[in-house]
């Protein structure tokens, strides 16, 4: 079942769409105000609904109507993919570079991501599913493995024709199968066009052959560690938490195999991971550190008492090979369009001055994302009553510029962007 009305629109935008609720519908918007939810607003009125986005990008798919929320800073889907594949420290998009004539265009983020599942899935079984051996129990006509002679004293005194055993099994049964195919069988509802529901399918079935416990729900799922035998898996799993971390709406038609759902993903959350996947990267082989989060409790301090009365919390902290280290924050707001908020400079200043390690290392960075390809680059200053200087400098970020850069081993304007910024004059 395919939901009749798709509303489509940016990011951080709204509009009106003349559309009448069915009864399912309010019920599910009940769920969903209620929810984890707060970057998109879906207000009923008389006779159509106002739908607000913020800053988040994906899919709500309800009774009668489904919202599709496109990137606007991003530009594209497949750079909001390509941020997480970076974030995550994994190519997600490894199988599309094979496939050049597919157009991205035409699918949502939800089903891009299960197309790229399906992909890896594909490959997986074409080269062989991953085995390994299991711990089984049962009654044999020969002895394997090791006698339950408890059990077989118990049950079968005296009769010799089975025995009872323990013994190991090598199976496909294992938790990097059934990971892949739990996130699949949800797809197999999930999806939006009948051709990618039906290229799951195929390929759910073709797992099927050669798993015999499909079956097995992954709710608490062990940890899966990576190594030489079951490292070609680690995309495909990336791709299956993608799917099955989807929040907000669950809840099955009374007719029907289709989820109502919402998969949204916060970019604001995103783009601060992606700035500090980014910086690691580029400084990883230069004798520079960055440090995530550094919490500091002794900045602000109660002058008479001298407990701590407040904490600073910094994105990140840069060091520099001699051990100077400047703050980083991120925020996900075009200030490539308009002036820095007061409150953002207040709060980088404070960390230029408290972290400084003399008068001449106050400075901070502020790294935001622009619409523009072109370098956007804020330097505020500070003048102090000794004549010391503090600096602020703010610098925009082209998404797409910074991810070819990286993806083409180039040379990086961010890289040089950041060290021209916390180089004293």
């Amino acid at each position: 079942m395919i939901c009749p009305h798709l509303i489509q629109i940016e990011e951080n935008s709204s509009m009106e769409v003349e559309i009448q609720l069915s009864d399912r519908d309010r019920r599910l918007l009940s769920q969903f105000k209620s929810g984890p939810n707060g970057d998109l607003v879906i207000e009923e009125l008389k006779n159509s609904v106002r739908i607000r986005a913020f800053s988040s990008v994906g899919s709500v798919r309800f009774d009668t109507f489904e919202i599709q929320i496109h990137p606007k800073i991003a530009k594209e889907h497949i750079r909001v993919i390509q941020m997480i594949g970076l974030t995550r420290g994994v190519d997600l998009l490894r199988r599309f570079k094979q496939h050049p004539t597919i157009n991205t265009n035409d699918y949502s983020l939800f089903d891009l991501i299960i197309l790229l599942l399906v992909e890896e899935a594909e490959q997986l079984i074409r080269n062989g599913l991953l085995t390994s051996y299991r711990e089984e129990e049962g009654l044999l006509p020969m002895m394997r493995g090791r006698l339950l002679l408890e059990r077989q004293m118990l049950e079968r005194f005296g009769v010799l024709d089975r025995v009872h055993c323990r013994f190991d099994e090598l199976s496909m049964d294992i938790a990097e199968n059934q990971l892949l195919a739990t996130a699949l069988s949800s797809c197999t509802s999930l999806a939006s066009s009948q051709l990618l529901r039906n290229r799951v399918q195929r390929v759910l079935g073709d797992l099927q052959l050669q798993c015999s416990q499909l079956d097995v729900a992954i709710h608490q799922p062990r940890p899966i560690y990576y190594d030489r035998l079951n490292q070609h898996y680690r995309v495909a799993h990336e791709l299956c938490w993608l799917v099955l971390s989807r929040t907000g709406i669950k809840d099955f038609y009374a007719n029907g195999q289709t989820k109502c759902f919402s998969f949204l993903v916060n970019m604001s959350k995103l783009f601060e991971e992606f700035i500090e996947a980014i910086l690691r990267k580029l400084f990883h082989s230069d004798g520079f550190k960055v440090i995530r989060q550094f919490h500091s409790l002794s900045v602000i301090r109660d002058a008479v008492t001298g407990e701590t009365y407040s904490s600073v919390i910094p994105d990140l902290r840069l060091f520099q090979p001699d051990g100077t280290g400047f703050c980083i924050d991120s925020k996900y707001k075009l200030y490539d369009q308009s002036k820095i908020s007061n409150s953002d400079i207040y709060q980088l200043f404070l960390y230029a001055f408290a972290y400084a390690s003399d008068n001449s290392q106050r400075r901070s960075v502020l790294i935001f994302p622009s619409e523009s390809n072109e370098p956007i680059k804020h330097q505020l200053s500070i003048r102090c009553g000794d004549g010391t200087f503090g600096w602020v400098t703010g610098i925009g970020v082209h998404i797409p510029t910074v991810i070819d850069e990286i993806e083409s081993n180039s040379q990086s304007s961010l890289k040089q962007s950041i060290l021209e910024a916390i180089v004293s004059d």
